[in-house]
This record gives structure tokens, sequence and C-alpha cells, in this order.
């Protein structure tokens, strides 16, 4: 501190260099305040808060602008965390929207999928297969006798999973349709075909029925997915990520010598994949493959058309797929299930000592 001219009283920090009556920051609080004509006092504070909360030269001012307005994204409900991010008809809390909780129970569950038309997952305890609507309400048992898995395939239309045997079952409820007399350790699907993996062998079936088609043989599959035109998995055997064409064909190595890769997705530019390193992405021909995000690994990954999703300890991250920085999109959860994301919503299934709650936020 300053002392005044001419004794030995010191100048109040917050009015060191100022004139009687200037504006300045009062360094404990934060708050604006107003030198007083002795300059030993202030007096006039103005605490700074909601979309102004910093003191800078006696004035409160922006933290964040979006399109050139101050804005507090810790609450504002259409720019909640980031700019742009709505949270639709929820509300954001310290940067965060609020769920929606789509339903809750107490039994033991186990995989997961969603999108627009509703969420499905496990229920171990008595073997069911459920579903519930994309805003909650009744709860409804699709398939008895189902083999739970950590993995839901599901299209608009139908359900793929073990029930008891790798089956179609409508939406909707009904009859339900066996692809195969195998139980499978994994199944994913696109427009047309159901792919999936027992005893070491990739196949491929149309989502009517019919002949089923080897597709690669032997193999082993720690996570997969498919598009279009192929079927992409990870190998933590042989530390490789490939991808076969869903026509048939030779298999191709998009990347090997991969530390452990365990999560994958894709979208229509790249293919990623998480190791103990960190998530690797390339092109789709497995051309331009670099470390997207460091010291990051995850066995859930999930692309939109514009981010990449994954988790982390008791949350669930996402990254432009342009790159940039990460939004943390949920709040602590115990243990995470599994989730996935649409064009609109991101919807996870958390649970913890045979509780369970799904639920989703805007995206």
């Amino acid at each position: 501190m300053d002392y005044l001219p001419g004794t030995c009283l010191m100048i109040t920090q917050a009015c060191t260099g100022k004139a009687p009556g200037a504006k300045s920051c009062d360094r404990a609080t934060g708050s604006v305040v107003t030198c007083g004509l002795d300059l030993l006092s202030t007096n006039d504070a103005m605490a700074c808060s909601g979309a102004t909360p910093v003191c800078e030269n006696g004035a409160c001012t922006c933290r964040h602008q979006c399109g050139g307005v101050c804005l507090d994204l810790t609450s504002d409900a259409r720019n909640c965390g980031v700019c742009g991010h709505s949270c639709a008809d929820r509300s954001c809390n310290r940067g965060l929207c609020d769920p929606a909780k789509l339903t809750e129970g107490n039994v033991a569950v186990w995989g997961f999928a969603a999108d627009a038309k509703g969420a499905l997952w496990f229920d171990t305890d008595n073997k069911k297969l459920m579903s519930v609507g994309p805003d909650g309400g009744t709860v409804r048992t699709l398939a008895t006798d189902a083999l739970a898995t950590p993995w839901v395939a599901l299209d608009a239309t139908s359900v793929y999973a073990n029930a008891p045997t790798l089956s179609k079952v409508p939406r909707q409820g009904g009859t339900s349709l066996a692809l195969t007399d195998l139980v499978v350790d994994k199944a994913v699907v696109n427009s047309s075909a159901v792919f999936f993996v027992a005893a070491g062998v990739l196949s491929k079936v149309s989502k009517s029925g019919g002949t089923i088609s080897t597709l690669v043989s032997p193999i082993n599959i720690v996570d997969m997915v498919a598009d279009e035109t192929f079927v992409y998995w990870t190998d933590n055997k042989a530390a490789t990520v490939m991808k076969v064409p869903v026509t048939g064909g030779a298999a191709i190595a998009i990347a090997q010598g991969q530390a452990e890769p365990t999560g994958i997705a894709v979208n229509s530019s790249y293919v990623y994949w998480s190791t103990t390193q960190g998530i690797t992405r390339a092109g789709l021909d497995g051309s331009l493959g670099q470390l997207f995000i460091e010291r990051v690994s995850s066995y859930h990954l999930a692309a939109s058309a514009t981010h990449l999703y994954w988790e982390t300890p008791g949350q669930i991250q996402r990254i432009p797929h342009a790159g940039g920085d990460w939004e943390q999109m949920t709040q602590h959860f115990d243990v995470l299930i599994n989730f996935a994301v649409d064009g609109s919503f991101l919807f996870w299934l958390e649970g913890m000592n045979r509780y369970f709650a799904v639920k989703k936020i805007a995206i």
C-alpha cells in the first residue's frame, strides 16, 4: 500500500494510484467499489455476478461472450457451458444441463442403446429386454428369456439382441424373429444387415433373416461398429484396428501396433478408437492416423454429426470433430453402464448397488 502524502496513513489497496471518487476493484471480494475522498476507505460496493462476474478496472466485465453478448455460461440454458449448447426445456446449472430422468428402478441392469424413439436395456434379474420412450413414461417389456450382454443393437423399428438367441424384436412389441440359433458375443447393424460375432467368427445376415454369410474367421473383437460400406473393429490381442467390406472380401488393417485398443466409433469422415495412450483417429481409409486426444482411454465411444463423445470416470465428455476444447456434458455419476447419442440428445444408463436410472440431455 501507499501512504497518504504528508501522513503515516496508508491508502487502501483498492485506491492506490486512484483519485478520490474513482471506481476500483476490491481484490478480496471482487466487487466494484468507490474510493473515498480520503482514499483511506471505500464505499458503494457492488458485487459482480451473472453475465458480468469479473471486476476489471473498476467495472463488472464479461467472462464469456457469445455473438458479442455478455452471457453467464454457468446458468444460461441456451448457452450452457459453451456458446450455442442449448438445454432445450431443461435448466443450466454450473455450466451443465439438468438431465431429464426417463425412468429408474431397483434391479440389476446391463447393456444399453437409445435413439430418438427411446432407450433399451436388460433387466438381468428377470431376464427381460426393457424399453422406455424418449420422454419417459411407461416402461415396457419387449422380450422375456433375454440373455443380457453389454450391447444392444437397434434401428427405427427393431431391436437386435440375444432373446434367447440373436433375434429381431419389434420396438412396439410383438413376435420376435430368430435370425440365428446362436447366442452371439456382439452385434451391430446398418440399414440392411446385422453383423455379429459368435465362436470367433464375424458373420452377416439380412435383417429379414435367411442365409448367414461368413465375413472373417477367426476373429477377436473388443468393440465393433458398421456403416453402409464397412464393418470396423478393435482387436486387443493383435493390437490392430481393422475393417472388412460389408459385401465380403479381405480384412484391411486401418492401424497396427496399437496399445490395447478398445472402444471404436465412426462418422462420415473418421474412425476413432481408444488405446491406453489416448483416442486416435484416422480417415475411413486409414490415412492420416494421429493421436486426437492424449491420456484418455474409454471403452465407450460415440460419434454424432458434429462431436466425438467418450466417458471419463464419473462423466461423459465431448469434443468437436474439428478439434478444440473438451466439454463436460454430465454431472458426476457413480457407475456408467453405457451411453448413446442421436441427432438431438445424449442418453445414458447409470447405476449403483442395484439402483439404475435412464437419463438424457439435449446436445
